[in-house]
């Protein structure tokens, strides 16, 4: 008997699974840029709600690009779920945390556009994933290990 990590049917490849990623870890460098780029305009707690946007993004991303719909009580969530970042975003906006000038509530703007950009980027990054390494049976350690690997290569060749 196989164990639970045991390969299937399909084949793994080191090298297939790396060039694969490639894409999506930069994807997934640039939205984490984007969202501390947005943490720098809004409140924390506004922050964390927005991070929750990237439900609805991936849904949209995964309905268009890979033709997948939803059940009933995943539309329903998503429903919620914007209905309260909608509140959420209406709210701060509305209460100015902690100064009513115009340039205050312009920045609180450019925050709530960068987060919610950042989670689009996210949504798009883990689809574009998730298409990509469909069919393969590579354990998720070592898509993470690789993934970070990017990562780090990324953030070397761009930022040093």
């Amino acid at each position: 008997r196989r164990g639970a990590r045991a390969m299937s049917s399909s084949q793994f490849s080191a090298s297939t699974v790396a060039f694969k990623t490639a894409i999506p870890a930069f994807l997934c460098l640039f939205g984490t840029f984007l969202q501390a780029a947005g943490l720098i305009f809004l409140p924390v707690s506004v922050y964390q709600m927005l991070a929750s946007s990237i439900i609805m993004f991936s849904a949209i991303v995964r309905f268009f690009w890979m033709g997948k719909g939803l059940a009933r009580f995943e539309a329903c969530g998503i429903v919620l779920t914007a209905l309260g970042l909608t509140l959420v975003g209406i709210a701060s906006i509305v209460s100015g945390e902690g100064s009513s000038s115009q340039s205050s509530v312009g920045m609180l703007l450019v925050g709530i556009v960068l987060e919610l950009s950042a989670q689009a980027v996210l949504a798009f990054e883990a689809v574009m994933e998730e298409r990509l390494l469909h069919g393969f049976s590579a354990p998720p350690e070592f898509v993470c290990g690789i993934v970070g690997s990017w990562g780090l290569l990324y953030t070397c060749v761009i930022f040093l």
